[in-house]
């Protein structure tokens, strides 16, 4: 009974002590003249306001270089570079728009609808991912090819971009997306300008079958060289075959002898050093699938690579076998005749592969830009045209003749090189 006793004054003690503090604080309060409630709002106020941040998107979105420039045949300045879009969502994303703008928020370029889509590959590739919509898939990746044409005058010195994409309603974690409209990568523009060489060839009827600058084979090439990067190996590469009559063999084709270019001497653009030659590989047979390409060396077939400055090799890809009139060493002056064309490594028809590169090994190297000193443009054909076989009157050319100096073979364009 004494334990219970004391037990019961030592919480009555406390009860008292309670009370006091209670009473204590009410009156500390009352003398500050602040509410419990006011206390409260005061804490909470001082809680730090998170910092404004950009929110939370479905995509993205990345380039692949600079913009490069480079004088065409069209009187413009073409500016070359390609966005890599990777997506990071739970569903696939639909890209809406994309917008680009001069360094003064001019626009320059508007992409949407069947035009944007037409412009979305795959990494490496030129297949369309859909053709109902520029689809990019779940946790993959997309190129979009841009062009962004300008007079001479008016190159922006960078160029930014607006993107708009879209997303499946009810798509797993769609509350997490922030934003479906963002501003995308700004680019400073190269100040460089593009190299000038001479032609490689001479003679008339020199067709571009793959260059610069609409979606094609060259353009739309990506490779991811030393597991760090995605490298532009023949945006500015140029595949030349001779065209007569609109024809560019005569029989069926199916020997490299019926082929108008084949044979063909193949000149020095400048003069230079040979770093590199090839002659071993045997002709591929016209339309028939490539059968001794087993390495990344045996792209370009046998070849001649001239060293022009401290970082531009000029390379010229399947030649004839044997036919290599220089060696590993030899310093060649410009027009000099350094073999002939042919039908050597991954090719299905007789054509000269010719490009300027920062790297001797063309799968390995960022294509770079270059003009022709002189040339006559003869005209063009229209990739519409020239997705279907000539037939008897011959593939269509349009345009009249123009003489170009310091200009850029586009695509599809018929050059006489004197």
């Amino acid at each position: 009974m004494k334990r219970s006793g004391a037990r019961l004054a030592t919480q009555r003690m406390a009860g008292v002590a309670v009370a006091a503090g209670l009473l204590l604080t009410a009156a500390l309060l009352a003398a500050c003249g602040t509410s419990p409630a006011q206390t409260i709002a005061a804490a909470s106020a001082s809680i730090p306001t998170p910092p404004a941040s950009v929110p939370p998107t479905a995509i993205v979105v990345t380039s692949t270089s600079m913009p490069l420039r480079l004088a065409g045949s069209d009187g413009l300045v073409h500016l070359e570079y390609d966005l890599i879009v990777t997506n990071a969502f739970t569903a696939p994303v639909t890209l809406t728009s994309i917008t680009v703008l001069g360094e003064h928020d001019e626009h320059l370029l508007r992409l949407t609808g069947d035009a944007l889509t037409a412009l979305v590959e795959p990494i490496l590739g030129t297949s369309q991912l859909s053709k109902a919509a520029a689809l990019v898939p779940t946790s993959g990746s997309v190129a979009v090819v841009i062009d962004v044409p300008v007079q001479p005058g008016a190159v922006p010195r960078f160029l930014s971009h607006k993107i708009s994409y879209s997303v499946p309603p009810g798509s797993p974690a769609l509350a997490l997306i922030g934003s479906y409209d963002f501003t995308g990568p700004v680019l400073g523009v190269s100040a460089v300008d593009s190299m000038t060489i001479a032609p490689p060839l001479r003679g008339d009827g020199w067709w571009s079958l793959n260059g610069c600058c609409s979606p094609n084979a060259h353009r739309a090439l990506r490779n991811a060289v030393g597991g760090t990067r995605l490298i532009k190996p023949e945006t500015f590469a140029i595949d030349y075959v001779q065209l007569r009559n609109g024809q560019f063999f005569s029989g069926d084709g199916a020997a490299n002898s019926q082929h108008f270019a084949y044979g063909a001497e193949l000149l020095a653009v400048a003069d230079g050093e040979v770093v590199f030659v090839r002659t071993d590989m045997p002709d591929e047979l016209p339309f028939t699938p490539v059968k001794h390409v087993k390495q990344p060396l045996d792209y370009a077939g046998n070849q001649v690579v001239l060293q022009l400055g401290s970082n531009s090799w000029a390379i010229y890809g399947h030649m004839q076998p044997g036919s290599a009139t220089v060696h590993v060493g030899d310093h060649v002056t410009l027009g000099q005749v350094l073999g002939r064309l042919g039908n050597s490594g991954n090719t299905t028809a007789p054509h000269l592969h010719f490009e300027i590169a920062d790297n001797p090994v063309n799968t390995a190297a960022s294509s770079l830009p270059y003009v022709f000193d002189r040339y006559v443009l003869d005209g063009y054909v229209t990739p519409a045209a020239a997705a279907t076989p000539p037939g008897a009157n011959g593939l269509p050319i349009n345009g009249t003749p123009s003489a170009q100096q310091q200009t850029y073979p586009l695509w599809l364009t018929i050059s006489r090189f004197n």
